[in-house]
């Protein structure tokens, strides 16, 4: 529908709650991408299992479709950048309950780090699992399971997964934007959580307002 909306009625479209790679590559006069890129996330998150934690066995778990290709794709990228070879790819179709041959597969693969490329659900089925089989692989995630329902639903095998966060913490930061984005949401919204959701639509609207203040009339 973005083609309808932006090519034909050339209406601006601002902020889509998605880091998807295809608003802003190639470049779409009319369309505003959010800060973020899932392909920005994931290089971050391939850099971290290399540099960080010393791993060079890395593969992928991700979601057969558009979303998950914008993590697999970069991560391909990243990894090969880095002189290395993928250590296993595995997919999964959205709503499918059963990961377990996906996470033996990788495990047999050799992985020592594994990239998210799913939502909370089936990342924290690939979290349970392989806690369940002992396999003590390093994953890490992009935005969409940085969530504390992904925490929640994998239970006793949350601690040590990592994610890759657009905002600093919303709850504890100094930072002047973090402070004024708190203020504003409890002056209006007083039950809201601080969370990527609520973040995500106040620094659209800061934005959007900056965004007009230099456009002028």
């Amino acid at each position: 529908t973005y083609k309808y909306v932006t090519e034909e009625k050339k209406v601006p479209l601002i902020f889509p709650a998605t880091g998807a790679h295809i608003w802003g590559f190639p470049y779409k006069k009319y369309v505003f991408p959010a800060p973020n890129d899932y392909w920005q996330e994931t290089w971050v998150a391939v850099d971290y299992l290399i540099f960080t934690r010393g791993l060079n066995k890395i593969g992928v778990f991700y979601q057969d479709d558009d979303y998950g290709r914008d993590v697999y794709d970069p991560a391909v990228d990243r990894i090969k950048q880095h002189g290395l070879e993928v250590a296993g790819a595995e997919t999964y179709k959205s709503g499918q309950v059963d990961v377990s041959s996906q996470v033996v597969r990788l495990k047999n693969a050799g992985a020592q780090g594994v990239v998210l490329g799913t939502v909370y659900i089936s990342g924290s089925q690939f979290l349970r699992e392989s806690k369940k089989i002992g396999w003590n692989v390093q994953a890490i995630g992009i935005s969409p399971t940085g969530t504390q329902k992904m925490i929640e639903l994998s239970g006793e095998a949350a601690p040590g997964f990592a994610n890759t966060m657009p905002f600093p913490d919303l709850e504890f930061s100094d930072k002047p934007a973090v402070k004024e984005y708190r203020e504003i949401i409890r002056k209006y919204y007083p039950n809201a959580p601080f969370d990527d959701t609520t973040m995500w639509w106040w620094l659209g609207a800061r934005m959007l307002v900056n965004m007009l203040e230099l456009t002028g009339k």
